[in-house]
């Protein structure tokens, strides 16, 4: 369930740039009114803006509600609001939507330095009920960092390549459903190299 919650703010995200041009010109006004950001109702190319402060409010609203419920927010979770803050602020300070693609980039990017750098976190997640040798946990983390540098290149280049709604599809089907995709593989490979504990 967690998990689903987690990707609220890039559904939200989604839907509110897809369904931009048909949100009432009163609730435009009403945001307008609330935030120096001068949004034109129904025009496509403002679609972005609006989608990144429906995202912000929603991660941020998330992420008070975790502090509030467990008196803390992982640190993973409270890394990314504070990067979509910071990339999707200044795309709507300078206009340039260029900032906010670089948010997948920045958090892969950084997870797999993470993972490049630590005792293999697989290990450190699931070896208490898995028995697995050094060199498989070492084999998955790593591979893992591999997954993330890959999908930080991946959305760099459609960004720039393609279409910002390529991009906003990609942000969450592709990189979702690459995950999905790697997870998977990964499942498969350790039911043939692990072993339950009892």
């Amino acid at each position: 369930m967690k998990i689903l919650f987690d990707y609220l703010s890039i559904v939200l995200f989604y839907i509110a740039y897809q369904f931009y041009t048909h949100v009432p010109a009163e609730i435009v006004y009403f945001v307008n009114s609330w935030l120096p950001i001068s949004l034109v109702p129904a025009n496509k190319s403002h679609a972005i803006y609006f989608a990144i402060l429906v995202g912000i409010i929603v991660a941020g609203l998330y992420t008070l509600f975790q502090w509030l419920l467990d008196g803390k927010s992982t640190k993973l979770q409270l890394f990314t609001f504070l990067v979509f803050l910071s990339l999707g602020g200044i795309t709507l300070f300078l206009r340039d939507p260029a900032f906010i693609k670089w948010k997948p980039t920045v958090i892969n990017f950084i997870f797999a330095v993470i993972l490049f750098g630590t005792k293999p976190l697989a290990e450190r997640i699931m070896g208490g009920a898995i028995d697995a040798s050094s060199q498989i946990w070492h084999k998955i983390t790593y591979s893992w960092a591999a997954f993330f540098v890959f999908i930080a290149t991946l959305n760099i280049i459609i960004a720039y390549k393609f279409s910002e709604s390529i991009w906003v599809n990609f942000k969450l089907f592709g990189i979702l459903g690459l995950s999905i995709f790697f997870l998977m593989l990964q499942a498969l490979y350790l039911s043939k190299h692990l072993q339950v504990k009892e």
